[in-house]
């Protein structure tokens, strides 16, 4: 039985990066990782987890795609969020910050909020609230 996935990303610029999923996304550091081929920082917010390879390499720069899901693959993760509410507070801290919003908080279908954000590297989230049936319906 699979209990937890650890989304992992490819970083280029560490302290960009961190600071925005520690002061904006609301991630905590909880290790790091040093190897001969790089240094992983593995983060957790709630049960969610992430960790961002930085390569002792350098990385090479993405093409710019537009729209952003135009490659195919693997283009993005959904953080899911307690509150309809939080999905506008959150996309507000993105705007404040060195992420973009990539599509504004909208309400897709009733009881559920969206939005798209990316991080300063681009990389692409869905941050998502949908509201739960009350206990016992």
């Amino acid at each position: 039985m699979t209990v937890a996935l650890e989304a992992g990303l490819v970083g280029r610029e560490r302290e960009p990066l961190r600071a925005f999923y520690t002061s904006v996304m609301g991630f905590r550091l909880v290790e790091q990782l040093h190897f001969e081929v790089g240094t992983v920082d593995k983060f957790q917010r709630d049960a969610a987890r992430l960790k961002i390879f930085f390569s002792a390499e350098t990385i090479d720069r993405p093409a710019e795609a537009l729209p952003w899901f135009r490659p195919g693959g693997w283009r993005y993760a959904a953080l899911y969020l307690d509150e309809l509410d939080d999905v506008d507070a959150l996309a507000g801290a993105v705007r404040g910050s060195a992420g973009r919003v990539l599509q504004e908080p909208a309400s897709h279908r009733p009881g559920a909020r969206m939005a798209l954000i990316a991080d300063p590297e681009g990389n692409v989230w869905e941050i998502l609230s949908e509201a739960r049936a009350p206990r016992g319906a």
